[in-house]
């Protein structure tokens, strides 16, 4: 199948084949599916390590499939893990994050967390 075509969202192990000695019996006998890199022109394939970064960076692209109202969530889980913490064990909505990543007015943030906890 087409490496665009693969839900690389999903647990996902990659075999890759070296032209001169290809994946065992073994590993063939172990995959679920067999990926190909389409091309067009003269050349026949790309080595090992060009492969491998065109299927990563597919990989990595496909972070954008998901729905605008989790990306937000999750990226702010990933990238914040105190303040996720904090707000998981709290029950509070997590704050804003800025596109570079940061979050949103921590001040504001921060004193709006206290408002609430000393309200509960």
């Amino acid at each position: 199948m087409d490496y665009q075509d693969v839900d690389f969202t999903q647990p996902t192990a990659l075999l890759m084949r070296a032209e001169s000695y290809g994946i065992s019996d073994a590993g063939i006998a172990l995959a679920d599916k067999a990926v190909l890199i389409p091309m067009m022109g003269m050349t026949e394939s790309f080595n090992v390590s060009v492969a491998a970064t065109i299927i990563l960076m597919e990989a990595m692209f496909q972070r954008c499939r998901l729905d605008a109202e989790s990306y937000p969530a999750l990226l702010f889980r990933w990238s914040h893990p105190q303040i996720r913490d904090f707000c998981d064990k709290n029950h509070l909505a997590y704050p804003l994050i800025r596109e570079d990543g940061e979050v949103d007015n921590p001040s504001q943030g921060y004193a709006s967390a206290r408002e609430l906890l000393a309200t509960r």
